[in-house]
């Protein structure tokens, strides 16, 4: 009976019994993952419809036409379950420097709705210097973070700290706070602050509608060089001075 089992007959019948069940494994789990496919890809599974919230500044209906830009880009990116939000996301921020966060959620088997957050303008920062200030065009909106996204309408709107870059690149988010802060205490001391000049190698250039112009760098500490901007200030002669040079410690550089 044993020998009858392990027959070469018998063990030919097992393999092909094998052999048929993961033909038949194989053959329903490709159904399956086509039918699925398919269905994804029917009408009823296909984004048509886009919300857009949180836009204040910048368009909708751009945004929207963006989003069914991307959604239509692949056979499969437009579809309820495959779509990739990461995409959209990195697209949209792309295409619209104004973004600062996006979120995405389903709303129904047919729709998104896209949530955005749009960045703040802190500042303006031009291109050039700061006798070109009447001609210049070439100015943008920065955030809170330094991140320049916008250009500004001319004339300017009023109430922002205005920054001109010598080089092709802008100060860092830790560098530009603390330039905030420096300017807005400056004029909250009485230092009417009109513009200030920024360059590539850590030296600044802050202009008063007085027509005063006030060196400094970053040798030492922003704080530091407030005190002695604001007690030089305090003490200084009331006549218009045409520059105060803090760039040598404690010792102060002025020209009336």
């Amino acid at each position: 009976m044993r020998s009858s089992l392990q027959s070469p007959k018998y063990q030919q019948k097992r393999r092909k019994k094998l052999v048929a069940i993961i033909f038949l494994s194989v053959l329903c789990a490709v159904t399956l993952t086509t039918s699925f496919v398919f269905l994804t890809r029917l009408p009823a599974f296909q984004i048509k419809e886009i919300e857009i919230v949180g836009s204040k500044n910048l368009s909708a209906l751009a945004m929207q036409e963006k989003a069914l830009q991307i959604l239509t880009s692949t056979s499969t990116s437009a579809s309820i379950i495959f779509f990739s939000k990461k995409n959209i996301e990195e697209e949209l921020k792309r295409e619209f420097k104004g973004i600062e966060n996006v979120g995405i959620n389903r709303t129904s088997l047919s729709s998104i709705r896209i949530d955005i957050s749009e960045r703040v303008p802190a500042a303006i920062v031009c291109s050039g210097f700061h006798e070109e200030n009447s001609e210049n065009d070439d100015c943008y909106f920065s955030d809170s973070k330094g991140y320049i996204f916008e250009r500004v309408p001319r004339p300017h709107p009023e109430g922002y700290n205005t920054y001109y870059i010598s080089g092709t690149s802008f100060v860092d988010e830790n560098r530009f706070a603390e330039l905030q802060k420096f300017i807005n205490s400056a004029q909250l001391a009485g230092i009417e602050v009109s513009d200030i000049l920024v360059s590539e190698d850590g030296e600044y250039e802050m202009y008063t509608e007085k027509n005063t112009t006030i060196y400094f760098d970053d040798r030492a500490s922003f704080d530091e060089t407030l005190a002695r901007l604001l007690a030089f200030w305090r003490s200084s002669p009331s006549a218009p001075l045409n520059y105060i040079n803090l760039r040598f410690g404690n010792t102060i550089y002025y020209s009336k």
